[in-house]
């Protein structure tokens, strides 16, 4: 699977530990669109996935309707290697302040 560029897994109930196996997974570095809404991923999940710098062509990333709260918003926010990143959707994500402000300052 290495040659996958769009995964979709919305609603799965995936939690913190199934995002973070799929953050793990080198293979997938053509990955352009990456959609896990509604899974129940909360700040660890997505600390896990902003902390991976070999999504490198990822150009949509929709985690809305999850639990990432301030920390997980702020750590998604501060990633600066999704360069070609286009679309970021956190609809009801309860990310707060600190986390907009993150995401807004980021020039990436």
């Amino acid at each position: 699977m290495e040659n996958l560029k769009r995964f979709g897994l919305d609603c799965n109930k995936l939690g913190d530990d199934g995002v973070v196996g799929i953050a793990n997974n080198i293979a997938w570095g053509k990955l352009e669109f990456l959609s896990l809404s509604s899974n129940g991923i909360g700040p660890a999940g997505a600390v896990a996935l902003a902390n991976k710098a070999w999504w490198n062509y990822l150009k949509v990333l929709q985690l809305d309707d999850n639990k990432l709260d301030e920390g997980g918003g702020t750590a998604i926010g501060e990633n600066c290697s999704w360069e070609k990143l286009e679309v970021l959707t956190l609809s009801h994500c309860k990310i707060g302040d600190k986390a907009a402000q993150a995401i807004a300052s980021n020039t990436t």
